[in-house]
């Protein structure tokens, strides 16, 4: 990337589109539970025969498009993220440097999706708590 591109560079567009994909992630994730959670078992509950099976087999394999959604929007954000968090750190490089000082300190970090105190007596993930799989 040459200079006048990194000076041109907006990284908050970048990390505005990494929301954009986490929000489509998330809309992924519930039509999935959606649809594997309340519409297959109630097909299977209440319906029999040759058609209910294989409309049951089409809805779970639309269930597993969901979920690829879901995940590959997610890696997408988490990349622009990343991108935007650079960027922005060698933008502030470069301003800090061409005003004659050194380097700025760092832009603050994003949080981690989810991050914030564990719940009382744990949780998920913490240390004796339980585990997601």
């Amino acid at each position: 990337m040459d200079l006048a591109t990194l000076k041109a560079l907006k990284p908050r567009e970048y990390a505005d589109a990494a929301d954009g994909y986490r929000r489509t992630s998330e809309m992924a994730n519930a039509a999935r539970d959606r649809i594997a959670s309340r519409t297959v078992v109630t097909m299977r509950n209440a319906l029999e025969g040759k058609a209910a099976t294989a409309a049951v087999d089409q809805l779970t394999e639309l269930a597993q498009n969901f979920h690829y959604i879901q995940t590959e929007c997610g890696l997408i954000g988490s990349a622009l993220d990343a991108f935007a968090y650079e960027m922005e750190a060698a933008k502030r490089t470069l301003d800090a440097g061409g005003g004659g000082g050194g380097p700025g300190p760092p832009p603050p970090r994003r949080p981690p999706r989810g991050a914030g105190p564990p719940p009382p007596g744990g949780g998920a993930g913490a240390p004796g708590g339980p585990r997601r799989a």
